[in-house]
């Protein structure tokens, strides 16, 4: 497969599979909106990674994996800006 058409799977894919991979991804966060970005960001590191993926038939199950990687990074972010807050709000 060329790296046009594995990129044109991958949109397809996503695009297909985008209310079940909110979904999927609401199960970590539960915003909507934190959700559509981490969707987003799973797809542009699909499509960074594109020459990467040995198997284009497991597309689905990496998208899903990325995706919970994406949405677990941001549930750290959120810890850390809450921790810094109570830090900060101690201080006072």
């Amino acid at each position: 497969m060329s790296p046009e058409e594995l990129r044109d799977r991958i949109t397809a894919i996503t695009n297909a599979e985008q209310r079940a991979l909110i979904s999927f991804i609401r199960q970590y966060v539960h915003s909507i909106d934190l959700a559509e970005d981490c969707l987003q960001a799973a797809y542009l590191e699909a499509l960074e990674h594109a020459q990467e993926i040995n198997k284009p038939e497991c597309l689905l199950s990496w998208l899903y994996t990325v995706s919970k990687r994406c949405a677990i990074r941001e549930c750290i972010r959120v810890k850390h800006r809450l921790h810094k807050g109570q830090r900060a709000q101690s201080r006072e």
